[in-house]
């Protein structure tokens, strides 16, 4: 990943301090959106984890977390597609929520 093709969205600590978790856009990818939701240990300052969504109109964010900060949940759109992505602090996928199918909005 060359980090000067890539927009930096948001950043937000978890609250163990253990990770950093960023969300990045490819800023030079015109047909399609791609963000990467990165996972750095605030230990050894490296990358531990990375998390690609790719779609055709996406609106990334916000980062919230649990109590504890060991799941993280991603709201973001997909072409007017809402989702809502938990992930746990150490990268391991837990679901992608499909939440307009839920409500009956698509």
């Amino acid at each position: 990943m060359d980090t000067t093709d890539y927009e930096v969205i948001n950043i937000a600590i978890t609250y163990g301090s253990k990770y950093a978790i960023a969300i990045v856009k490819d800023s030079n990818n015109t047909e399609t959106d791609h963000f990467e939701i990165l996972g750095f240990s605030l230990n050894s300052f490296t990358k531990k984890w990375t998390r690609n969504i790719d779609g055709l109109y996406i609106k990334m964010k916000l980062i919230e977390q649990s109590d504890d900060g060991k799941t993280l949940a991603i709201g973001y759109q997909d072409d007017g597609v809402f989702h809502i992505l938990l992930i746990n602090a150490d990268g391991e996928f837990i679901d992608d929520i499909n939440v307009s199918k839920m409500l009956y909005l698509d």
